[in-house]
């Protein structure tokens, strides 16, 4: 396999640190040093809906300047964004627009909740259970259904128009009447990830569905921004977005966690305690 090659602008995280180089202040810090809707994805109005959408860039002048000035208040803020929607279309607006939709689809943490429109496809991995170990002896020798959700994946599309792939174990608890459903129609239901809860769950439907949750919890974003899981991935984000956002903040986390550490000398022995 080929590696993946890190743009020029992009400097290897493994690189040294130099000491004399330090973090700004945080009132030092220049709102337009980074900027946070760039890479951001939300759901904006479009021909009469809501379509989700990433912001790519800046609108920019005929000199090449970008338009409008960052403001601490969001009402002062007069930039614009360039924003590119799943079908390439392209359209532009204002900061203003952009925070609102952006803080009203979030919660105070900045976690993003989604309504699931249908399920369109599934697919399992090589963790997924066969029917073979469909049932498991516990600890006092009886025996009962295996309890497990491992290797199955399903096809959301959200009411925003997204699609996206998560996990069963995710579904199971936001939409289990609809998974329960989507399972007897492709005749999933004696599966071993699916037997031990569908028929249950169906027979309770009309309980269940006055209790649970009817919102997916987005663990992916915050604050429409994509979170990376690795040093990797974080890389890979920059990478795709154009920026070297993800960079700067490990470069950051570096240097502040550099004050806990001794880099002893050769010879040097740690010390008791």
């Amino acid at each position: 396999m080929k590696p993946r090659e890190i743009p020029e602008y992009i400097t290897p995280f493994y690189d040294p640190v130099e000491p004399e180089n330090s973090m700004p202040e945080a009132n030092d810090w220049d709102a337009e040093a980074y900027d946070q809707y760039i890479a951001a994805q939300v759901r904006l109005p479009k021909d009469g809906q809501e379509i989700l959408g990433q912001v790519t860039s800046r609108k920019r002048d005929q000199d090449g300047n970008p338009t409008g000035r960052a403001n601490a208040n969001p009402i002062m803020d007069t930039r614009i964004y360039q924003v590119t929607f799943p079908d390439g279309d392209t359209a532009e607006y204002s900061a203003i627009v952009i925070a609102e939709c952006l803080y009203s689809q979030v919660d105070q943490e900045g976690n993003q909740y989604l309504l699931l429109d249908d399920i369109i496809d599934h697919k399992w991995t090589e963790d997924v259970v066969d029917e073979s170990n469909v049932f498991q002896v516990s600890y006092n020798g009886n025996i009962h259904p295996r309890r497990t959700t491992k290797g199955w994946l399903f096809c959301i599309k959200w009411k925003d128009g997204s699609t996206s792939w998560e996990k069963l174990k995710d579904l199971k608890e936001s939409f289990p009447i609809q998974v329960a459903e989507y399972a007897v129609k492709h005749q999933l239901d004696l599966q071993p990830a699916f037997k031990w809860w569908v028929g249950d769950t169906l027979k309770r439907r009309s309980r269940i569905i006055k209790a649970v949750k009817t919102r997916y919890l987005k663990r992916t974003h915050k604050y429409g921004i994509q979170l990376p899981k690795s040093v990797e991935e974080a890389y890979e984000i920059d990478c795709q977005t154009g920026t070297d956002f993800w960079h700067q903040a490990i470069l950051k986390e570096m240097r502040n966690n550099a004050v806990a550490f001794k880099f002893l000398e050769e010879g040097e022995h740690i010390l008791v305690g």
